[in-house]
């Protein structure tokens, strides 16, 4: 029998990464999840207003200006950061 069988599945176990995942979630403290939990509201709520904003500004025929491009790079980047925080 394998003295430290918790070990070995962070390794090549097939599941390994489920595991290791639970283990660090499991670990956060509150602050941090609470924390997470601000952020993910915050950018939620910034993506939403901001998408409004631009739907206001086509409604209103401004459709292809560099700052109208640049918000909807903007709305990308904080949708890629929403689903790093998500996940993490």
């Amino acid at each position: 029998m394998n003295p430290r069988p918790h070990y070995l599945r962070g390794f090549n176990f097939p599941g390994s990464r489920r595991v290791t995942e639970r283990v660090i979630r499991t670990r956060l403290n509150p602050l941090q999840r609470l924390w997470r939990l601000v952020r993910i509201a915050w950018l939620r709520w910034q993506i939403s207003t901001t998408e409004q904003w631009l739907a206001q500004l086509q409604r209103d025929g401004i459709i292809n200006s560099l700052s109208v491009r640049e918000f909807h790079k903007q709305v990308e980047a904080m949708r890629v950061e929403l689903a790093i925080v998500e996940q993490s």
